[in-house]
């Protein structure tokens, strides 16, 4: 049926371009560019879904999990991991119960419930997850490298003082 509307409309389409075209050979370029178009769309919808792979994730909201994300992401007891080689990003949050990997444009969320596995996200949702990722661990280095330099300084500012009072005091060994 549907095939049958679109031809028909297709028809009308033509008529009205041949009625108002004075030039055949533009109308018959256009119409022949037209119909290699709808081929190779029909073609490639072909192949998505020949290789969409059905996986039971994929019925969990995609908002839902960029909401999770974020929550767990700025969650005070998360922590995070980046494996160097297969470049999954991980975050896990012991508290909550949630473990979350990125990987490859998919995202996986586990918790002791649930589990959602290769959720598919664009390239924007993607990239977007991926900086506040990596801007949520560089931030938190930043944080610790601070961190274990005020502790040097004040460790070095006491191991001064222990040498100053050893050496004024040799006896106290």
């Amino acid at each position: 049926m549907e095939k049958l509307i679109f031809f028909h409309f297709f028809l009308v389409f033509i008529f009205l371009f041949v009625y108002l075209s004075n030039n055949f050979k533009v109308m018959i370029k256009f119409l022949k560019r037209k119909i290699k178009r709808r081929r190779v769309k029909k073609k490639l919808l072909e192949l998505k879904n020949f290789y969409d792979i059905i996986d039971p994730g994929r019925l969990a909201d995609i908002n839902d999990c960029k909401f999770i994300f974020r929550n767990v992401l700025r969650h005070i007891n998360s922590i995070y991991e980046i494996a160097p080689l297969s470049s999954h990003r991980i975050v896990e949050n012991k508290k909550l119960g949630i473990f979350i990997i990125l990987d490859d444009k998919k995202i996986t969320i586990i918790n002791h419930v649930c589990y959602y596995s290769n959720i598919p996200l664009s390239d924007r949702e993607w990239k977007k997850m991926v900086n506040m990722y990596d801007n949520k661990v560089q931030e938190n280095r930043m944080k610790r490298i601070d961190q274990m330099k005020s502790q040097v300084e004040y460790s070095l500012l006491k191991l001064k003082n222990r040498i100053l009072i050893k050496t004024k005091n040799p006896s106290l060994e």
